[in-house]
């Protein structure tokens, strides 16, 4: 099994993922470890921290960021929208297991 760290920019946050979040894949980072996984996602999330003045962060891997001003154009609202850049970490099968989300949770104690 491979983790992944990704990330996003576009009109949600990572954590809603919908069906046409992939379209909003900046960058993709492969780890064989979760342990790995996890210290390049404190890196980016470094980084971000850095370049955006919010934040909001769930479940120990998943964060978006955001600038307030930072908009695009919505077609589908017909509005212009906040973006937000989006890092999280999913595995090549998809939404982490129980026992991956313990581990994130110890890592991140």
């Amino acid at each position: 099994m491979t983790y992944c760290v990704y990330k996003t920019k576009g009109f949600e946050e990572p954590w809603w993922l919908n069906d046409d979040w992939r379209n909003n894949i900046l960058d993709v980072q492969q780890f064989t470890t979760l342990e790995a996984a996890y210290h390049q996602y404190t890196v980016e999330k470094s980084r971000l921290s850095q370049q955006h003045k919010h934040c909001s962060e769930r479940n120990n891997h998943m964060a978006a960021y955001w600038n307030k001003g930072d908009v695009a154009y919505c077609i589908p609202c017909e509005n212009d929208e906040q973006l937000y850049t989006g890092i999280f970490i999913q595995t090549d099968q998809g939404t982490l297991s129980d026992e991956d989300l313990q581990t994130l949770q110890y890592l991140n104690d």
